[in-house]
């Protein structure tokens, strides 16, 4: 018997977001050669909906389209998978895996969907296996000091997967072949969906995502102040990475909440995570403990961040960090 597999994709910026095709291998994994991959996208934009179709290599990419364009997208997509269950359900099928990123849609949208489908939640995966033919799934407890196994007794469930820890884009060779079919579902055609009145785009240093970016450089109370930033920011982009903070540095106002890492923030997993003048208190490790590499930079030879770190630097970081920038330089013009 065939099953239903569903990524919900996120578009940001003309093209999906790298975590929408970490769900889509994840996908994959799990299915069998009679089983259906489809796409979920909420589509507002006025690019030609066929384009959809060479970006995502399913077999279906069901685009929700709302009437309101006041609609959230968590409202757009709790409508439009409602719809699919009722068109699954006619032709005696159903719905039986839901993966989205641990993204703050996806976080907002997952617990929804699992209610509404009366099916498992998992949330926060970091990786996934295969035991006697069951899938189990890897996530993290207390800030990353423990992990758990959780193995799902029977479908459907719903999955969230946290950004750049599985595999990202697929090759040629497990692509989709025979071509992607397109269904437009319009919802909210009755009713009236509670509305987004205003929405104002969190500001971000640079033009990185930093769920998804693969070096991090970030800055904690020992920046000092809003020009403190700027020696991690030329650091940053000399290792084409994004600049993060730690919450006393947005409480300070040094900087914007939306390049918060931790606990309240963003959960990131770079390959490398440069901690600039921050201590290591436990809810901003919470929020990046699984970076690949950890480099910390602290006056404090004490700094708990130190425990958690892969390399340690004791030192003034207004010293240090612009001496990594011009040894990066230096390596630069000499290659």
């Amino acid at each position: 018997m065939s099953r239903n597999f569903i990524i919900i994709g996120e578009w940001k910026a003309g093209t999906f977001r790298q975590v929408t095709y970490e769900a889509l291998q994840c996908a994959r994994s799990m299915m069998n050669r009679q089983d259906q991959l489809h796409a979920a996208v909420v589509w507002d934009e006025d690019m030609d909906q066929e384009e959809l179709g060479a970006l995502l290599p399913v077999h279906t990419i069901h685009v929700f389209r709302s009437k309101n364009k006041g609609a959230s997208a968590t409202a757009c997509i709790q409508e439009g998978i409602k719809t699919l269950r009722d068109r699954f359900a006619e032709k005696g099928e159903s719905i039986d895996v839901i993966i989205l990123g641990h993204t703050a849609l996806g976080r907002d949208t997952a617990p929804l969907l699992s209610c509404m489908l009366s099916a498992g939640l998992i949330t926060d995966i970091v990786d996934m296996t295969t035991i006697d033919e069951d899938f189990v799934f890897t996530r993290p407890l207390y800030a990353g000091k423990a992990f758990e196994q959780v193995q799902p007794r029977d479908f459907p469930f719903v999955l969230t997967v946290r950004p750049n820890n599985l595999p990202g884009k697929p090759s040629s060779s497990t692509a989709v072949v025979h071509g992607v079919s397109l269904e437009t579902i319009s919802i909210f055609e009755s009713g009236t969906p509670k509305l987004i009145k205003e929405a104002e785009e969190t500001k971000q240093d640079g033009e990185t995502d930093l769920s998804e970016a693969s070096v991090i450089v970030s800055g904690g109370r020992g920046v000092k102040s809003k020009e403190g930033f700027q020696p991690l920011k030329e650091l940053a982009e000399q290792l084409n990475g994004a600049v993060g903070a730690s919450r006393g540095a947005c409480d300070a106002d040094y900087c914007d909440y939306g390049m918060q890492i931790g606990q309240t923030g963003k959960m990131v997993t770079p390959d490398l995570y440069i901690a600039c003048g921050i201590s290591g208190a436990i809810q901003h490790v919470a929020g990046m403990s699984q970076s690949k590499t950890i480099i910390a930079i602290n006056k404090d030879p004490d700094a708990p961040i130190f425990q958690i770190a892969d390399y340690g630097i004791v030192g003034d970081l207004f010293e240090i960090v612009p001496l990594l920038t011009r040894a990066i330089q230096q390596h630069k013009s000499t290659r």
